[in-house]
């Protein structure tokens, strides 16, 4: 945290403790990053760096998820180096590019190499545990809620949800695309495919609520509504992927969908020594409850 010099505006985002808590590393380092000057917009709305402030600030090295034109441009007009990463897809070999190539301009490899093989394992454990579970014996699966430009209800999911494909997941919304993405889909598909497990983000239970009261009968022709099989699933996209929410919420997926296969893993132990590998916090996973975002059944009171 020491090396940033300055941040974008998004870093200064305070709208609710809700979001803070939700953007791990944002949560876990508030008071470093608000102390940092703003050097750029950021956020959903796109980006755009504020020259003069990047000078003021005198960093190094300039790191950017820009394309490579803005890259150079900015590069030209700072007289500062820009690195140029793609942020990458979760579980993706995108995304371990871009973490050794930060690595490598901070002169931090190893650690990038630890937090690779820490997922890697994560990818091999899940793989390793579902193999052999027939497809026949797999619940069918859905995730909703989901954020993607903003918030969204039931009918708000990802197509291909990486979670789900990493363990081998029985996902009534694979093949929508050929690509990790997210898409709102008519209501009346869900009700078709009629999952037997429902995972929601809790970030967007408000969304689910103002539905669920205007639609009441729908709720109640959904099985799992009715067997109480709808779960939370922390929503990890928000300032791109929170990879440390991402991995402790596929060991609580996990533990749902192939209790026998997981039944040595205690989700929340996991998730918790997740947040101290990759944060640093010991005290992550109970902020993220205390908030209403912890592990369990998606309560709607």
């Amino acid at each position: 945290m020491d090396k940033v010099v300055g941040v974008e505006q998004g870093e200064h985002e305070t709208d609710t403790e809700k979001i803070n808590v939700v953007k791990a590393y944002g949560h876990t380092y508030k008071n470093t990053w608000q102390d940092k000057p703003i050097v750029g917009e950021g956020g959903s709305g796109g980006y755009t760096p504020y020259e003069e402030e990047i000078i003021n600030a005198a960093p190094d090295v300039i790191i950017a998820g820009y394309s490579k034109e803005d890259a150079d441009s900015l590069q030209q007009k700072t007289g500062i180096p820009v690195v140029a990463i793609n942020s990458g897809t979760l579980f993706g070999d995108d995304y371990d590019d871009a973490l050794e190539v930060i690595g490598e301009v901070m002169d931090v490899e190893d650690r990038a190499e630890a937090i690779i093989d820490y997922i890697d394992e994560v990818q091999d454990e899940m793989k390793e545990k579902t193999k052999d579970v027939p497809d026949a014996d797999k619940p069918k699966v859905y995730t909703g809620a989901v954020s993607f430009k903003g918030g969204h209800g039931i009918e708000g999911t990802y197509s291909n949800f990486p979670i789900f494909t990493v363990m081998n997941a029985n996902d009534v919304c694979k093949g929508l695309s050929d690509k990790v993405n997210g898409m709102t889909i008519d209501k009346e598909k869900v009700l078709e495919w009629n999952p037997d497990v429902i995972f929601l983000d809790p970030n967007n239970k408000s969304f689910v609520k103002e539905d669920m009261n205007a639609n009441p009968d729908y709720y109640k022709q959904l099985k799992a509504f009715n067997d109480n099989s709808v779960y939370t699933c922390i929503g990890y996209n928000w300032y791109h992927t929170n990879i440390e929410i991402a991995l402790a919420d596929t060991y609580y997926v996990a533990s749902i969908l192939y209790p026998e296969q997981f039944k040595d893993v205690d989700p929340v132990e996991k998730a918790k020594e997740i947040f101290k590998f990759f944060l640093n916090n010991d005290t992550y996973y109970d902020d993220l409850d205390a908030a209403g975002m912890g592990f369990g059944n998606y309560n709607l009171d």
